[in-house]
């Protein structure tokens, strides 16, 4: 099950939902409350084709951004920067 929640310092809906026993919650990206419900049916839907084995996630994406996407990201992008660049917390 899914809910939606409106976050306050954006005005902008997220989707809460739990995945493998983890809650995630992930922005709609839409301050008006009928795309929101859309993307939350998706992301119900999504969890219900993978959980009775009609849909499966593809390996090397964020399940959690594949789910919000209604199963249609096929790959995650690819970020700018090494994340453990070792410059970054170093102190002079």
């Amino acid at each position: 099950m899914a809910t939606l929640r409106l976050d306050k310092r954006t005005d902008c809906w997220t989707v809460r939902f739990y995945w493998n026993g983890k809650q995630v919650q992930r922005s709609c990206a839409t301050k008006r409350r009928a795309e929101a419900n859309r993307t939350l049916a998706a992301v119900e839907d999504t969890i219900h084709l993978v959980k009775t084995g009609r849909l499966q996630m593809p390996l090397g994406v964020d399940p959690f951004d594949w789910i919000v996407s209604g199963g249609k990201l096929q790959s995650t992008p690819e970020r700018n920067g090494d994340p453990k660049d070792k410059r970054f917390g170093k102190v002079c």
